[in-house]
């Protein structure tokens, strides 16, 4: 079983990864009714067919954010979520086989009941804006990445897929360079990408010390069509996303680092992920937004921004 992290509107909810399927679900609390429609809609109701049921594991509070510039949208301020639909959980509150659950991944508690029996945990939950300052990001970025880690220590979890972030390495291309491989070192643009470099130093950790495989991928705008001219270069369409994780997933290493980006022109970022062949390119698509052309600090902010 494969366990998914993350918001049914944002990168989590474009996944479609073949076998058994258990999905964390971040959403706003007063919105269960609109929320039951949109699982049914993108195929994530309960494996068994029956109606997903609404049921509230969490008191953590929780809001909606807008589109951050790893393509995320609309995750929880906190990283986690207080409503749960689960159409076969068991009647004691634990995970059910399959289906969505929701609840508080602050919780460790709650982490490792929704972890149990998964052979891979793919994580993509957490807040996307990337301009929120660190006291907003420490929880749902690094906390709760800890959290995910310890439970798959706990169940031994095969292989976990952890969402970075390209403004781990934006800072390389705000000095000026065209071209980033992935075994430069780490330069976060903003307190965002610092916290995706401690998520990914985190997971090498757990890699090093209790032999847990652990792939990280720094992910790039996810959208049907990049957002602006300076997406071009970091924009990963949600085809090029499942083939991604599904690379991921079966790739043979202990640890790895690889950047998440479709087939773009121009090529700044390198991709050497194997098994991985992106098939869409950012320069099929014409008459973007240009968001390049103004001073640094006139440009809108379009989610990559610049930095990609």
């Amino acid at each position: 079983m494969i366990v998914i992290t993350g918001a049914a509107g944002g990168v989590a909810g474009r996944l479609r990864l073949d076998g058994d399927v258990r999905r964390t679900d971040l959403a706003a609390r007063t919105d269960l009714a609109a929320r039951t429609d949109l699982a049914a809609r993108t195929d994530l109701a309960a494996r068994d067919g029956s109606a997903a049921r609404a049921r509230d594991v969490s008191a953590a509070q929780a809001r909606e954010r807008g589109t951050g510039r790893d393509g995320s949208a609309a995750k929880a301020q906190d990283g986690s979520a207080a409503q749960a639909r689960d159409g076969s959980a068991a009647g004691d509150g634990s995970a059910a086989q399959g289906g969505i659950v929701t609840g508080d991944l602050a919780d460790a508690g709650f982490a490792r009941e929704v972890i149990a029996g998964a052979d891979a945990v793919v994580h993509l939950a957490g807040n996307a804006d990337p301009n929120t300052p660190w006291a907003g990001l420490r929880v749902s970025n690094a906390d709760v990445v800890a959290n995910v880690l310890d439970a798959a220590v706990a169940h031994g979890v095969r292989r976990v897929v952890l969402a970075s972030s390209l403004h781990a390495m934006a800072g390389h291309v705000d000095a000026g360079r065209t071209f980033v491989p992935e075994d430069l070192p780490p330069y976060a643009c903003c307190p965002y990408g610092a916290g995706k470099v401690l998520g990914e130093q985190l997971a090498r950790c757990y890699a090093d010390v209790w032999g847990l495989s652990t792939v990280c991928l720094r992910l790039g705008g996810v959208a049907e069509r990049p957002l602006a001219a300076s997406w071009r270069g970091g924009w990963l369409s949600p085809g090029d996303l499942n083939r991604l994780v599904a690379a991921a997933l079966a790739v043979d290493v202990g640890f790895g680092v690889y950047h998440g980006v479709s087939a773009n022109t121009p090529r700044v970022y390198g991709c050497t992920l194997p098994g991985y062949a992106p098939v869409d390119d950012s320069a099929t698509f014409s008459n973007l937004p240009d968001d390049l052309t103004p001073p640094p600090q006139d440009r809108p902010r379009w989610g990559i921004a610049h930095r990609s």
